[in-house]
């Protein structure tokens, strides 16, 4: 659990400068020899080799936990570890807001 909990801190006090940049996913690997998955690419089926440099789309099937997961310079946004139920809360609350305002400009433009 200390180790889980230390793991959590380090990502909430990531920045987008933290992001290390790695060609363990890519085409610098020699022949596949596994494939974790397929996705589809302009309508044809891909076989995704481990350590493929393409992100999974909607699309892909197989083994997640082995594609590769683009994250990065996202990780300066994470301020807090969450329940997913409590983000999405918060996320519709804000779209509410957004939403209530930009209809009230809409319906009482301010005069110039």
């Amino acid at each position: 659990m200390q180790i889980e909990l230390a793991q959590n801190v380090a990502h909430v006090q990531a920045e987008a400068s933290d992001t290390v940049r790695t060609t363990i996913f890519g085409p610098e690997w020699p022949a596949p020899h596994e494939f974790i998955g397929q996705t589809v690419v302009a309508g044809q089926p891909v076989p995704l080799p481990k350590f493929s440099s393409l992100p999974p789309t909607p699309d892909t099937t197989g083994d997640f936990e082995e594609m590769a997961l683009i994250a990065g310079e996202s990780a300066g946004l994470v301020k807090a570890i969450k329940p997913a139920g409590e983000i999405v809360q918060e996320m519709m609350e804000e779209a509410r807001q957004l939403i209530e305002h930009q209809l009230m400009d809409a319906l009482h433009p301010s005069s110039v």
